[in-house]
């Protein structure tokens, strides 16, 4: 009977432990998806960009909540609006900042454009998303988009406020 209840507890302790860790998990997902998206948007984008060989755009609506690509001219005017259809952004998730290089973005002027031209180059940008409601110092609820210029490519860090002298990548 000892070794019956020592298993039971034993059982009862790590599956408390699993499910706390399941509830981290659940509770970041929504940030973790809407990174992957914007990730997902870039990346067509670019191929786009290389493949018809011109000027793409995606285009982030922080007062609407929304990003979707659209062709464009060197000016950055779209061409070919809503390439893609908008998608929007998760109720629970907040972008934080968009930064391209060190300059943060005005999202006052409307959709952010983050072009990606035609020799797979890009701007360089950083976004940081958050869960509403997070603190502001706890990195683990953070979730970084950081586009590399001159490659075009992105990457998502989760769980991380990715500093920016760490953001530039490898030096050659």
């Amino acid at each position: 009977m000892l070794e019956f209840i020592t298993t039971v507890v034993i059982s009862m302790i790590l599956a408390t432990i699993a499910f706390s860790g399941f509830r981290l998990y659940e509770r970041d997902l929504p940030a973790r998806a809407l990174a992957k998206r914007i990730n997902h948007a870039f990346s067509s984008a670019r191929a786009f960009a290389i493949a018809q060989n011109t000027i793409y755009s995606v285009q982030i609506d922080l007062e609407h909540e929304n990003f979707w690509i659209d062709e464009t001219d060197g000016l950055g005017n779209p061409l070919v609006p809503k390439v893609v259809r908008p998608e929007r952004f998760d109720e629970k998730v907040q972008v934080e900042s968009v930064l391209f290089g060190l300059n943060p973005a005005d999202p006052s002027q409307g959709p952010i454009p983050i072009r990606f031209l035609p020799d797979g180059s890009s701007d360089d940008v950083t976004i940081y998303l958050k869960l509403l409601g997070a603190t502001g110092d706890d990195p683990h609820q953070i979730q970084t988009v950081r586009l590399y210029g001159p490659t075009g490519m992105s990457k998502v860090f989760e769980n991380v406020r990715l500093p920016l002298a760490a953001a530039d990548g490898p030096t050659t």
